[in-house]
C-alpha cells in the first residue's frame, strides 16, 4: 500500500499534467493560425475564419488561397 505522501505526489502530478494539457489545447490552435498567417501572408482573422469552417478546395483553389505552393500535374 502506498504512503500518504506518495499518493499526494501522484495527485499533484496528475493535476499538473491535466493543466499542461489544457494549456497546450488552447495554445496549439493559436500557433497554427499564426504559422499559417506567416506562410500565406493573410490576416490572422481570415486564417481563423478559414480554419473554423470545413471547406473542400480544388488544388488550384488551394494554391490561389495560399495554402499550397505548387500543384503537380501529371503528363
Amino acid at each position: 500500500m502506498k504512503g500518504v505522501h506518495a499518493r499526494l505526489n501522484e495527485d499533484k502530478s496528475f493535476l499538473f499534467i491535466k493543466h499542461i494539457s489544457s494549456v497546450f489545447q488552447g495554445l496549439l490552435p493559436r500557433m497554427c493560425r499564426i504559422t499559417f498567417q506567416a506562410l500565406t501572408g493573410k490576416p490572422v482573422w481570415l486564417v481563423s475564419e478559414d480554419m473554423e469552417r470545413d471547406a473542400f478546395m480544388s488544388a488550384a483553389e488551394a494554391q490561389a488561397h495560399g495554402i499550397v505552393d505548387l500543384v503537380a500535374v501529371a503528363n
